[in-house]
């Protein structure tokens, strides 16, 4: 079942050891009718306009497939990107400077996976062994490196505005659990009731964490809710029969994520337990990967032709559909409080980040 699942997730979730392309599909967009105007080449970027949509694309100097993963409130964008020596971090301002980063030399490679409004970044990193530990690094850019007792693989999702951080780790017989780990260094590991498999994705600023959990009775994946407290929220969506999988919260406890049915949703769960369902017209398969304060919704779907475009629902239900111009299929993977999201995007030459408003 875990196997069959982590095939389900997406990649961007999964770490660039999954691999990061997607097949292409046979038919290709045609290119929309815009003025590209090219600005800093000295970071690799490009400022890209459309009628009430605004967006610059951007790569690390000498990377490639740059995978942006989460964005702040004053714009910073962390992530990862690949090059001729392995997986590294990065740091972009909203100046559009880049700095680039490495836990430590002799590694196999550094994955940043979310900053929080002070500039503190977790994610994890792979030593010459080929075992991950999770890793924080300070807004001075000095790291922090930890793993919870006898783990094998310790992978943190989400750092919350006080620098509490939620994630995953493993055993050597491959059962995963979570972790909560406290601004002044104390670990916490919980599992969701009866679970055989526990993933982490989301810390909110009251140190509510959200996540996803192979349940020992249903035998499907299903969504959790855990209290700073320690206590839990089980959840289902009514219709998700091969799973639930909770990817973002905001500060009030909204949630959302996607659930698969028989095809793949977006979902928004409020604070007191309603589910609303959703998808983007033409959708076949809708990912929702965050959600901000004011309850704004990012994520990708694939439209029948499996084609891949960025979306963003309002707190009032109404969905924009948009893509990165000249790109082949667009990811939005997070958002800010001021609707800024960042997100990859693929065209001709490979796979790019951007940042913007749609």
């Amino acid at each position: 079942m875990y196997k069959k699942l982590a095939f389900l997730l997406p990649v961007w979730l999964r770490g660039p050891e999954a691999g990061q392309k997607l097949r292409r599909p046979t038919l290709r967009k045609p290119f929309r009718r815009l003025t590209v105007c090219i600005l800093g080449v000295a970071f690799a970027t490009s400022s890209i306009a459309a009628i009430g949509q605004s967006f610059t694309t951007f790569d690390p100097p000498g990377g490639n497939t740059t995978t942006p993963m989460s964005i702040n409130s004053a714009g910073l964008v962390t992530g990862w990107y690949l090059d001729a020596n392995g997986t590294h971090g990065f740091l972009r301002a909203a100046t559009g400077t880049i700095t680039t980063f490495d836990v430590m030399s002799g590694l196999l490679g550094t994955t940043a996976n979310s900053v929080n409004p002070g500039g503190v970044i977790t994610g994890y990193y792979r030593d010459a062994q080929s075992l991950d530990h999770g890793f924080i690094r300070d807004a001075t850019g000095v790291f922090t490196s930890f793993d919870p007792p006898n783990s094998v693989s310790t992978v943190p999702f989400s750092i919350n505005p006080v620098g509490v951080v939620a994630g995953r780790y493993t055993f050597a017989d491959q059962t995963s659990h979570g972790f909560v780990r406290s601004a002044n260094g104390q670990l916490t590991t919980f599992d969701a009731p009866r679970s055989l498999k526990t993933t982490p994705t989301s810390i909110n600023r009251a140190g509510v964490i959200t996540g996803f959990y192979t349940s020992a009775i249903a035998g499907i994946p299903l969504g959790f809710l855990r209290a700073a407290t320690g206590a839990f929220t089980t959840f289902q969506v009514k219709g998700s029969i091969n799973g639930t999988f909770p990817l973002s919260i905001n500060s009030a406890g909204v949630i959302t994520g996607f659930y698969h049915g028989t095809s793949i949703h977006g979902f928004v769960r409020s604070a007191n337990g309603h589910v609303t369902k959703f998808d983007p017209p033409g959708s076949i398969s809708t990912t929702a990967t965050s959600i901000n304060r004011a309850g704004v919704i990012t994520g990708y779907y694939i439209d029948a032709s499996r084609l891949i475009h960025g979306f963003l629902r309002a707190a009032t239900g109404g969905i924009t559909t948009f893509d990165v111009p000249g790109s082949t299929d667009t990811f939005s993977l997070s958002i800010n409080q001021a609707g800024v999201i960042t997100g990859y995007y693929l065209d001709a030459s490979g796979q790019h980040g951007f940042v913007g408003t749609p």
